[in-house]
């Protein structure tokens, strides 16, 4: 798969650059967390939800900037699942007296002389995803963690086994950090987007430490641990940037083409798909060195 020849250097060895450039950014996240928290959509807090009939296709982000500068906060807009001239908006809880005047400031800006004709529904709702829900969600995540952890331990070694998990921990982290400093809305998304760092995450994991353990049945003479896994890494190397390449177009191609709703998504597995190419290639290998300090034989 080596179509190029990438310039090679020791990265074990430089090992606590990568760790410090990792421990930077948690910290900048932590802080984050601390002084802004996160930016939390309206499935996580509530609001009101309102189906308006627009007599003809409307531009969503136009209409979104309408409603924000109305109301103070950013809504959610999506077009009508059986009418695409159907706005259904995700906004901020409104009393009686509030959603009267957003009707009249609404009517008066679209030209909608009969508001209450053009309202379809109108209903407050409460956190999709509550205190009960959050927990079912963490056991989940837990469950499928402790299972690859298991897979890979049985497969591979316990050190590289405990390996993947600090990396997984790595991960996770950066992306809490990353929806506090860019202020991406935590939303039902946001449990994917975890899932599926996750599962990429540990999907290049396995397959450096796969051939790790491989390359330790043929260890050069005076070779450790060390030596063995930086040579793994960059015989890898290609095959692990090709692969996070192709899903990085893919999603890159979302987050130009892609809906607006699917643009905030589209850039989270990017941050994702970033991160853990990152660390499986100058953190998983380097942190495997605690188990292995003098080197295999």
């Amino acid at each position: 798969m080596r179509k190029f020849k990438l310039p090679e250097f020791n990265i074990m060895s430089k090992k606590f650059v990568f760790f410090g450039i990792s421990l930077a950014i948690i910290l900048a996240g932590v802080v984050s967390i601390f002084l802004q928290g996160f930016s939390s959509d309206f499935d996580f807090t509530s609001g009101t939800q309102i189906e308006v009939i627009m007599g003809d296709e409307f531009d969503n982000k136009k209409l979104a900037d309408f409603i924000e500068k109305t109301l103070g906060k950013k809504p959610t807009v999506t077009i009508g699942r059986e009418n695409d001239t159907h706005a259904i908006i995700k906004t901020i809880p409104l009393s009686s007296e509030a959603k009267q005047d957003f009707y009249e400031a609404f009517g008066k800006e679209y030209k909608i002389e009969d508001m209450e004709k053009a309202i379809v529904s109108s209903t407050s709702f409460s956190p999709t995803i509550g205190a009960d829900m959050q927990q079912k969600i963490l056991v989940v995540t837990m469950v499928v963690i402790i299972t690859v952890l298991l897979f890979v331990a049985t497969r591979l070694e316990l050190g590289m086994a405990v390996s993947i998990l600090l990396v997984l921990l790595h991960d996770v982290l950066i992306i809490f950090a990353a929806f506090s400093l860019f202020r991406i809305p935590m939303n039902n998304s946001f449990v994917a987007i975890l899932l599926a760092t996750i599962g990429f995450s540990v999907a290049s994991n396995i397959s450096l430490f796969d051939k790790i353990k491989t390359d330790l049945t043929k260890v050069k003479k005076g070779e450790g641990y060390s030596e063995t896994a930086n040579r793994s890494i960059w015989q890898t190397m290609c095959r692990t940037l090709n692969t996070s390449c192709m899903v990085l177009l893919l999603l890159l191609s979302l987050l130009i083409l892609g809906a607006a709703a699917i643009k905030a998504f589209a850039a989270s597995l990017i941050i994702g798909v970033i991160v853990t190419t990152y660390s499986s290639i100058f953190l998983a290998a380097p942190i495997s060195t605690m188990f292995y300090k003098k080197g295999k034989k």
